[in-house]
């Protein structure tokens, strides 16, 4: 083929991939939106979860970039950051706020973009610090040198599949009581994050709607065990 030929055929790829990944998201929206209706859940604009973790948004010359406030390691890392189909529900005179969430680390070829749908509390109780995630291998090697993370020796499945570290380690300890470690153990691949009064939960990946539910339900007992 000629150089022509392979320039058109590589922009009609980009088109088409363009168009699908649009239809794909519409067709979400569509549906997260039928879902949030159906049971009758508060729609709140991204402004709003901008709003209720202290961030906004700033203009550059590589164009508007979104921004938060806590010191969450979800929120802190990569660019290109976008909140969609946001909701709240009523939680102990609170609300937990969902949302799909979206950034990128890296550039060009190198990039790498995270999705994932993440609930967020602004706790009215001083829960500590802490920053709980799956354990990976590197983790493990860390241990070897004697960096450690928090570890249960009477749970160790749980210290087996989550890495878990805190500034204070006692107060903390003392929230992970048997039932919120057997949770953990029996509800893999979460990642729960606490600092100045604020909670995320997430995994890396969205939520669909027919398992929406369900997440809701996980998010719901992980905070009524960490408040307890």
């Amino acid at each position: 083929m000629t150089p022509e030929i392979i320039f058109y055929f590589h922009v009609v790829i980009v088109v088409v991939l363009i168009i699908y990944f649009r239809y794909k998201q519409r067709k979400r929206e569509k549906k997260m939106n039928d879902f949030i209706s159906k049971n009758g859940f508060t729609i709140e604009t991204a402004d709003t979860i901008l709003s209720l973790l202290g961030g906004g948004i700033k203009s550059s010359f590589l164009g508007d970039e979104i921004f938060f406030g806590p010191d969450l390691k979800i929120f802190n890392v990569g660019h290109s950051k976008k909140i969609k189909n946001s909701f709240s529900i009523n939680f102990n005179n609170s609300k937990i706020y969902f949302f799909d969430y979206n950034y990128t680390t890296g550039s060009g070829k190198s990039s790498t973009t995270y999705i994932l749908t993440i609930a967020v509390l602004k706790s009215a109780k001083n829960i500590p610090q802490f920053y709980l995630r799956p354990e990976r291998l590197l983790d493990k090697i860390s241990e070897f040198f004697g960096y450690n993370d928090i570890d249960f020796k009477h749970r160790p499945e749980f210290s087996k599949k989550y890495y878990l570290k805190s500034n204070d380690e006692y107060s903390v300890i003392n929230i992970f009581n048997d039932e919120l470690l057997e949770f953990f153990e029996t509800h893999p691949n979460y990642c729960v994050e606490s600092n100045n009064g604020y909670i995320a939960i997430y995994r890396y990946e969205f939520v669909e709607p027919e398992k929406y539910s369900d997440f809701i339900k996980d998010v719901k007992k992980i905070l009524t065990l960490i408040n307890s």
